[in-house]
């Protein structure tokens, strides 16, 4: 199962995709505002096992994300089941050459429909305090703040859709 939007491909991760997602989370950039921070070859081989498990288990996951015209690999977007609270996260990462395009905004749009009609659950999502950028991306999308909250040891702040 793939979501397409105008300008971009989503799919799920295989484990032939471990260099791409290790490029993406090696970025100190990329990754100044996730809470794990820089990842490892190691870490990176694990979280894309629990990509793969994730999507086996739940029919969701985190994906690869691609652009239609060119099949470059530009980032990873998707939904993350958090069990302890019954919420879906929907979040994305992108490589800072791709920022300010609207992909962010255009995955973001994609996944929550396709998580209104497919997930029965409460959709958010979570970011830094101090990331405007993709918190003005959340806004942008209909999603409205819910909460402050702690993961992984760091403050973030956690956004809803207005319909739950």
């Amino acid at each position: 199962m793939n979501i397409s939007t105008k300008r971009l491909t989503l799919r799920p991760f295989t484990l032939s995709d471990l260099k791409l997602l290790y490029h993406l989370h090696s970025n100190p950039t990329v990754m100044k505002y996730i809470p794990s921070g820089i990842r490892t070859m190691e870490e990176t081989w694990l979280d894309l096992h629990d990509d793969i498990a994730h999507q086996e288990n739940h029919g969701f996951s985190k994906w690869a994300v691609f652009l239609k015209d060119t099949g470059d690999f530009i980032g990873r977007a998707g939904w993350a089941s958090m069990d302890t609270t019954g919420e879906v996260e929907v979040g994305f990462k992108f490589f800072p050459q791709y920022w300010g395009n609207g992909f962010a905004t255009e995955v973001l749009q994609a996944l929550l429909a396709w998580g209104k009609a497919n997930i029965q659950r409460p959709l958010i999502a979570f970011a830094d305090p101090e990331n405007n950028a993709s918190i003005e991306v959340l806004k942008k999308s209909g999603m409205i703040y819910l909460r402050q909250d702690e993961y992984e040891g760091k403050t973030i702040v956690v956004y809803s859709l207005s319909q739950f």
